[in-house]
């Protein structure tokens, strides 16, 4: 669990500026859902499991949008 929440951290502080690039901010949302799905991984409800995959699914279509602008 560590390693997600700093890897959560991380893409805070790294988050795209509000006037980034399309591409740059599809680029954030994958490594966002990628998060989710270690999240997803380590969870052992099946509620939370559930939900971290619904969010992982959420950003990798938002990221495909997202490219589909640029």
């Amino acid at each position: 669990m560590t390693s997600t929440l700093s890897e959560l951290t991380c893409l805070q502080l790294h988050r795209p500026g509000a006037s980034a690039a399309p591409a740059a901010w599809a680029a954030w949302f994958d490594e966002l859902a990628h998060v989710h799905e270690h999240l997803a991984a380590e969870s052992r409800d099946p509620c939370v499991t559930a939900t971290e995959r619904r969010l992982a699914r959420t950003a990798h279509l938002r990221a495909a949008l997202l490219r589909k602008e640029s």
